[in-house]
């Protein structure tokens, strides 16, 4: 039995912090051909503060071209954001925006403590259609909740209420 060898990272990290996004989408169609996880250490040159946000719909058109199974994470929340934009905006490869397209900027926002950055998300979300689900609500509840603000909470919980979501019956303490 051969070993399968994956693309080393190094080298879809060279490809992408360089701009050769043709070496890129070769590299990444080849770790997902081998069964090769791409993971967020993949996309480690976006995080890079060399990665130039101008280079960003070059990468998003690549990501868009590649065989199913590629990971389309980003860690920069307004790198993140328009991104979802291109894909609304460009509808690629039948990929629209949908409320788990948001949980990670979402996440970050709340754990920020950014609230009034992430009510305007949900407000761009509303343009596109897609509205808060359980999960979305619940990054606001933990927010208020370990800041304090129990009205707020409340808030939460009455906005759930009018959306028809119930509550959350996960344990959350392990227990």
């Amino acid at each position: 039995m051969t070993e399968i060898e994956c693309i080393p990272l190094s080298f879809t990290n060279a490809a992408g912090s360089t701009g050769d996004f043709h070496a890129l989408h070769d590299a990444f169609n080849k770790r997902i051909q081998n069964n090769c996880f791409n993971i967020k250490s993949t996309f480690d040159f976006v995080t890079d503060k060399a990665f130039s946000s101008s280079l960003l719909n070059h990468l998003l058109q690549t990501l868009s071209t590649l065989n199913r199974g590629v990971t389309r994470k980003l860690q920069r929340v307004d790198d993140a954001l328009h991104a979802i934009e291109y894909m609304a905006r460009t509808n690629v490869g039948g990929c629209r925006p949908n409320t788990t397209t948001f949980y990670p900027v979402l996440n970050i926002l709340t754990r920020q403590k950014a609230i009034d950055h992430a009510r305007r998300m949900v407000d761009f979300m509303s343009t596109l259609g897609v509205n808060l689900d359980l999960t979305g609500h619940n990054y606001f509840l933990i927010a208020h909740y370990y800041a304090g603000d129990m009205v707020a909470v409340a808030g939460v919980l009455k906005k759930m209420e009018e959306d028809g979501i119930g509550a959350d019956t996960r344990e959350k303490d392990g227990g």
